[in-house]
């Protein structure tokens, strides 16, 4: 796990703000561009820039495995 605390510095994620990029914590420096890209959708503090659900979010992981 990248994050090993909130991947905000609030308690509660500010609606404009996007989150740590988990690359640059320590011990993460090796994922990938689109590893990471599948990460930030996953978290983004807007719910309209997420996945809209498990099976979209499923189908992102498993185009980068493959």
């Amino acid at each position: 796990m990248c994050y090993r605390s909130l991947p905000f510095d609030e308690p509660q994620p500010p609606k404009r703000k996007l989150p740590r990029n988990p690359s640059e914590l320590e011990g993460c420096e090796n994922l990938s561009d689109e590893l990471v890209q599948v990460m930030m959708r996953a978290i983004a503090p807007q719910r309209t820039e997420r996945f809209t659900d498990a099976a979209e979010f499923l189908q992102a992981l498993i185009t980068f495995l493959v």
